[in-house]
């Protein structure tokens, strides 16, 4: 069976700047692929070139589907959906609200339904419908920004820096919502700069220095915070910045 998501030697620019380099990867489905790297490492542009925010190339299937050069609304329909770091939320909109713009590709009977079956997963949020997401606390805004993503049906979920902020109880909360969600068999993308976190629900840890992949760990290794780091220092000083590949050029 095919990986529910396959990327095959992907570049992404953000404007005229190349971050990201040749990245391959393939994540099945129940799996929870974390990507680590230092801030700048590309992380972040990576899961929007999957979703189709910047100019990529390089090949980008989910399952059969051959997504390569397709737009990011085909992208959202053949599965994929980003749940952006910073919530993005209107916060002068109520919960509702917000899950309904969450489900704009579907008919409005389709959409309120599917907003309906979120609140009843999350009573927490059910009791909130009618509030403004912009007063409810970070990790409810959270779990907000999450369902919104959830309104698509998405296949593959590109969740970035989800505990961004929160107190230890709600990324407790978010850990459980992420292997709920590959348990029910998406594949999730994460990027989290908190690595006890992150590596509490990975499958699989991909490591990032300056757009390209270094090094992978898996369940089985045991990855600790302090491994993880100190194979991010190593990659750092073997991958070569833009600056020294260009001398070397000439």
């Amino acid at each position: 069976m095919a990986p529910l998501l396959e990327l095959r030697d992907f570049h992404v620019h953000r404007g005229e700047t190349p971050v990201v380099h040749g990245v391959s990867l393939a994540v099945e489905a129940g799996e929870v692929l974390v990507l680590v790297g230092r801030n700048g490492a590309g992380k972040t542009t990576l899961l929007e070139g999957v979703a189709g925010l910047h100019e990529s190339r390089g090949e980008v299937r989910c399952g059969d589907r051959d997504l390569t050069g397709a737009s990011t609304r085909r992208r959202l329909w053949a599965g994929i959906a980003l749940c952006a770091e910073g919530r993005s939320l209107f916060p002068e909109m109520s919960v509702w609200e917000n899950l309904a713009l969450g489900g704009y590709l579907w008919r409005r009977g389709e959409a309120e339904r599917r907003a309906r079956e979120l609140l009843g997963r999350f009573p927490l949020l059910a009791d909130r419908r009618k509030q403004k997401a912009g007063s409810m606390s970070g990790g409810e805004q959270q779990l907000l920004a999450v369902c919104r993503a959830l309104m698509s049906r998405p296949r593959i979920l590109l969740l970035d820096e989800p505990t961004a902020g929160l107190a230890p109880r709600w990324r407790e909360d978010i850990a459980g919502l992420v292997r709920s969600l590959a348990s029910s068999g998406r594949a999730v993308v994460l990027v989290d700069d908190n690595l006890e976190f992150a590596l509490s629900v990975a499958d699989r840890v991909l490591g990032l220095s300056r757009g390209r992949e270094t090094f992978y760990l898996s369940r089985s290794d045991c990855p600790t915070p302090e491994m993880v780091l100190e194979k991010l220092l190593v990659s750092e000083q073997a991958v070569p910045s833009d600056s020294e590949r260009i001398s070397h050029a000439f």
